[in-house]
């Protein structure tokens, strides 16, 4: 909206941290992790604002970013489209519509940048060949896109990036500079056409005013162990973008404390992407699937993993049911939380390890006791790939709930985990493991072991929260329209109260979110400046000199 001349104001919850300060050590990350419980609270309690946020459930746990840039900051950065057929549920004007969609795709591919692995052939990545052979050389295992910058350069927003190291850390943040985060591009593009930004200010709640506008009543600071200051923000129209759980919460506060006639569909809805996750554990091949930490690129020569994800082994095929399709990615462990992994992969292996190449024990026994004694990087853990993906087979399954209780948002999902989901996925990733002749170790979260006779309850460990204020062609079965405005009523919408984000999405898309999440904002933009009779000028700035990216000034 900066670019069509308007005056824009970003409100960021978050503090802001940049290239060069991210945390790369356990000691660094645990203080910045900000813990949500089951009943909403908050620990440490109080107005924190620490730069990752883990959310407990008792059938889901979230890991996401809090900072300047939002979840780009500690995402995998994957741009991948996902299957058509996935929208053929979505509103019918969207759909009517699929051309601007492409058209939103195309403008987020712009600026996000992404790009395979370009030396693969001539500095090979050994943890995508582990991808490869998991696979069975299937001819769907493919180098996969990644927002990452391979090359010195200075981007379309003026900013110098510096190459990849192919550390690995990208989702504890990218101390580089070299991964395309939102503090990368959008930021900075809309900083340069004049918008204002500001973080550690938290939205509690919107109003309608008389004469139109609209008042967001804001809580800011507070994290110095004074009280937060309250600040009252008026603005013409309204964007939400604090994704899934925080656009809702904002929106379910709002109808509870304004009135605000939001469908009874808000907070509905609440999915995971069909996330799972699964380890192919001790097999004789290295992986280099552990992050270098605090370790330099000249310490860590020869065991570069690369980008957090390198490849995608997409199981998805036009000839059979949407249902059926998911997709596989190789993930690394974060360097951060690589100490704590020569002890807890060989007791998570005999707990719900199982051995797909028995004739190996003894070789498998050494690496362990490798391990053990030098750490991480090498034996048993260095021979450890990490598999994660998503499946559409959960959109039937977008069920969850999201809902307030004491003025705290709460996730209510008993059916996060589903029987047949979790029966297919198990086949796939064992069928993986043995290719690699490693020991398949399940999900632990997903499938529990039993205690004292007690079955622990089944939880869904999620990086891609979708749903809660989905688009619909209605009042009565979504909570905004397919341009992401606001349902007021049957046939009404709030004009100028708009969600940009994944809580707009109503079914899992079976790929990572982020390309398409980026699409739908692109395409809410084209049509709200369409509405508006304004034009958005898409000419790009770039100058011959970059500038490193620099903090924005507090409230």
């Amino acid at each position: 909206m900066s670019r069509a001349g308007k005056a824009v104001c970003v409100l960021e919850q978050g503090k802001e941290v940049v290239p060069g300060d991210y945390p790369n050590t356990l000691a660094e990350v645990l203080p910045e992790i900000k813990l949500t419980l089951p009943d909403g609270s908050l620990w440490p309690q109080g107005f924190t604002y620490g730069f990752y946020d883990l959310t407990v459930s008792k059938n889901v746990l979230l890991w996401k970013g809090c900072g300047l840039g939002g979840g780009s900051l500690v995402n995998s950065s994957i741009s991948i489209k996902p299957d058509k057929r996935v929208f053929e549920s979505w509103p019918v004007e969207l759909q009517r519509d699929m051309e601007r969609l492409e058209e939103g795709f195309q403008r987020a591919v712009d600026v996000l940048c992404p790009e395979q692995y370009p030396d693969q052939s001539t500095k090979p990545l050994t943890k995508f060949k582990a991808l490869q052979k998991a696979s069975g050389y299937s001819t769907g295992c493919n180098l996969a896109f990644t927002n990452t910058t391979f090359r010195d350069r200075v981007n379309d927003q003026n900013i110098h990036q510096s190459a990849c190291v192919l550390c690995g850390d990208c989702n504890t943040g990218c101390n580089y500079g070299a991964k395309n985060t939102l503090l990368m591009n959008y930021l900075p593009d809309a900083k340069q056409h004049g918008a204002e930004i500001f973080c550690k200010v938290w939205v509690s709640d919107i109003k309608e005013l008389d004469d139109g506008k609209w008042q967001l009543n804001c809580k800011y600071g507070g994290d110095d162990g004074t009280p937060p200051h309250d600040l009252v923000v008026t603005a013409d129209i309204v964007m939400l973008g604090a994704g899934s759980l925080g656009s809702t919460e904002i929106l379910l506060r709002s109808r509870e404390k304004n009135s605000l006639a939001i469908s009874d569909m808000c907070g509905q809805r609440f999915g995971t992407d069909g996330d799972f996750f699964g380890l192919s554990y001790n097999g004789p091949d290295e992986v280099n699937g552990c992050g270098f930490a605090n370790h330099t690129p000249k310490d860590m020569k020869g065991k570069e993993c690369g980008p957090c994800i390198t490849g995608v082994w997409d199981l998805r095929s036009m000839s059979t049911p949407l249902s059926q399709g998911m997709v596989i990615e190789d993930i690394n462990f974060p360097g951060a939380f690589a100490p704590l992994l020569s002890a807890l992969l060989p007791a998570a292996s005999v707990i719900w390890g199982q051995e797909t190449s028995p004739s190996d024990i003894e070789k498998k026994l050494l690496r362990i006791l490798e391990s053990l004694a030098e750490g991480p990087y090498v034996g048993a853990t260095q021979h450890t790939l990490m598999l994660g993906g998503m499946s559409t087979y959960g959109s039937r399954d977008q069920n969850g709930q999201l809902k307030l209780s004491d003025g705290r948002l709460c996730i209510d999902f008993p059916d996060a985990i589903d029987a047949d989901h979790n029966s297919q996925v198990k086949a796939v990733l064992r069928h993986a493991a043995t290719n690699m002749k490693a020991t398949y170790i399940e999900d632990p979260l997903a499938n529990p072991s039993v205690i004292k006779g007690n079955a622990m309850p089944k939880v869904e460990a999620t990086i891609h929260p979708l749903g809660g204020c989905i688009m619909s062609d209605s009042y009565e079965t979504g909570v905004v329209n397919h341009k992401g405005q606001v349902w007021l009523g049957p046939s009404k919408v709030y004009s100028n109260l708009y969600v940009t984000d994944g809580a707009i999405i109503p079914t899992s898309l079976g790929v990572n979110p982020l390309l398409t999440i980026s699409a739908l904002a692109e395409r809410i933009c084209m049509l709200l400046a369409a509405d508006h009779g304004w034009t958005i000028k898409y000419t790009k700035t770039k100058t011959s000199a970059g500038a490193t990216v620099k903090r924005v000034p507090e409230w």
